[in-house]
């Protein structure tokens, strides 16, 4: 017990209480102007710090006090430590007392600071609120600007919420030193909303792009290699998937996709008469006379050919041009 790793032990614990009493010193010395919140909270910090280390702090001197009383027991007094321990107890009487001083000088500035922060945190939960509401008329909500501009304007938003993130996470931490973290309660929730709804409407955008990817594969077929069953089959899986959504079903957006595989839902039924080989030539001049648009019937004829002639606008028209086709090949 009186070994080199005992006698090691009385510097190596009053080196950490001294360092610990020098910063608390430097901390609440630091001078700062009246509105800089940061430089008061980091003084309030080093105060606080200092009470909540207190019984810390005597825990290390008592501890060296019985190893220099186990010392003197010994016949191994240490003068030298014993001088140090009774320096660094003055050391941290010192620092208590300093700090209680600094504590009083600025007491009037905290409670001026945590009022005009208080009024911060109201200005930015109504900041947020406005901007929510501006967000209804984000182009992103609306079908006709396609995917380009609705990814763009969600890219520009979710840019946006970061930024906010990055304030409310300022004002929280000044919020929480002040106390009063129940006050960033508002913007917290204004925050959560806000990103969610942008991240359901990134996934909205998503399947759009998808939605596209999928017709788009169809429509670059050859006329007569289409199977209207398959394409029919991958509507009807792609419209449960888009209804499945957790979106505003009301968002302007979300119906021009749903109006979107409808027209597909009514187009591949279409699609399946026409390709009937009972179809002659007069019935598909019949068809171009019905929508007023000449095409040849061959081997470049697309499915894109087909559906820009909007057939599904007069389903009941082409179906009569099948049925008649039909039969007079009985």
């Amino acid at each position: 017990l009186t070994g080199p790793l005992t006698v090691g032990f009385i510097p190596s614990i009053m080196r950490k209480v001294e360092d610990f009493a020098k910063q608390t010193d430097a901390g609440i010395g630091i001078k700062f102007k009246e509105d800089d919140v940061q430089a008061l909270i980091t003084c309030m910090n080093f105060c606080q710090s200092t009470w909540e280390q207190e019984a810390w702090l005597q825990l290390k001197q008592d501890e060296v006090q019985e190893v220099l009383a186990l010392l003197e027991r010994e016949n191994m007094p240490n003068d030298k430590a014993v001088k140090h321990l009774k320096k660094v107890g003055e050391l941290v009487a010192n620092m208590k007392l300093s700090v209680k001083q600094r504590e009083e000088e600025i007491a009037d500035q905290i409670v001026r600071q945590a009022a005009v922060y208080k009024e911060a945190i109201v200005e930015f939960e109504e900041e947020l609120k406005q901007y929510h509401s501006s967000l209804r008329k984000e182009h992103y909500y609306f079908y006709k600007h396609g995917l380009e501009v609705a990814f763009q304007r969600i890219d520009a938003v979710t840019e946006d919420l970061d930024q906010f993130a990055e304030r409310y996470q300022e004002l929280l931490k000044i919020a929480t030193n002040f106390d009063y973290p129940a006050d960033m309660m508002g913007s917290q929730k204004m925050m959560s909303i806000m990103r969610d709804e942008v991240a359901a409407m990134r996934v909205l955008w998503e399947f759009e792009d998808h939605r596209v990817h999928v017709t788009e594969s169809f429509l670059v077929k050859k006329w007569n290699t289409v199977q209207s069953g398959d394409i029919e089959d991958a509507i009807k899986l792609l419209l449960k998937q888009c209804k499945e959504l957790k979106v505003e079903k009301k968002c302007d957006a979300y119906l021009g996709m749903i109006d979107i595989l409808k027209k597909w839902q009514t187009f591949c039924p279409l699609v399946g008469e026409l390709r009937d080989p009972a179809m002659r030539p007069r019935h598909w001049t019949q068809l171009m006379d019905l929508v007023d648009k000449h095409f040849i019937v061959g081997g470049n004829l697309i499915l894109r050919d087909m559906w820009n002639l909007e057939l599904h606008r007069r389903p009941d028209a082409v179906e009569e041009i099948t049925d008649q086709a039909k039969q007079e090949a009985k």
